[in-house]
């Protein structure tokens, strides 16, 4: 680019995992030393004798999750939820949604090179079967990087197809019966395709891309 006077590069914002956490009860554990201007995603798939618990998001925290759509004997609630930390969350638990019998908790701590200060959910995608869900396509490649895609996966039985393409970066597990995976772009995002199969009852996909921001 040909020299401009007065013209001052910026710098994009520079993403990576800082932290995660996982629980199958009724708390979790957020990672230590969170600062203002992490970005928490945080979620959980939740039951009780009678199908899904009755929604509950935390305080602070935004939707971007909260389905529900067999509503039977064996599904579950699932909620996923985001928070541009304010630096007191380090260590504490948020609460939300609590299932009766069971609870899949995760939560990942994005840090970027300068302080998060807005977010961008993009290509959110649900699908939820006693038979085998759909497969999707989270189209990240629309998203202004840096941004984080992130997919979960869960079951009544363990899941054994879990596909993220192209591969993931980090894959955190509640239990056997759900797991979380996440890919960060800081630049030249791609879309992201996931896919899981029948291991059970209310076999339940998601997927989305999280676009960040600095000031």
């Amino acid at each position: 680019m040909p020299f401009q006077p007065g013209f001052r590069g910026r710098k994009r914002l520079v993403l990576s995992l800082f932290g995660s956490a996982t629980a199958n009860n009724a708390a979790i554990t957020l990672p230590a030393s969170i600062i203002a201007g992490d970005l928490i995603l945080y979620g959980n798939w939740a039951r009780n004798f009678s199908g899904g618990a009755s929604p509950n998001t935390p305080a602070g925290y935004t939707t971007i999750l909260d389905r529900d759509d067999l509503v039977n004997g064996t599904s579950s609630r699932c909620n996923v939820w985001y928070k541009i930390a304010a630096g007191t969350e380090g260590g504490g638990n948020p609460g939300g949604t609590n299932g009766g019998v069971e609870n899949q908790r995760w939560a990942l701590v994005f840090r970027g090179d300068s302080p998060i200060v807005s977010v961008n959910v993009g290509s959110t995608n649900y699908g939820q079967s006693d038979g085998d869900p759909a497969s999707q396509n989270c189209t990240a490649s629309g998203g202004v990087p840096p941004l984080v895609v992130v997919a979960g996966y869960r079951s009544s039985g363990n899941v054994t197809t879990r596909s993220f393409s192209p591969a993931e970066d980090t894959v955190i597990s509640p239990s056997g019966i759900s797991y979380v995976k996440d890919k960060i772009y800081n630049a030249a995002p791609a879309d992201v395709s996931v896919d899981m199969g029948d291991d059970g009852n209310s076999n339940t996909l998601w997927s989305t891309f999280i676009a960040c921001a600095k000031a």
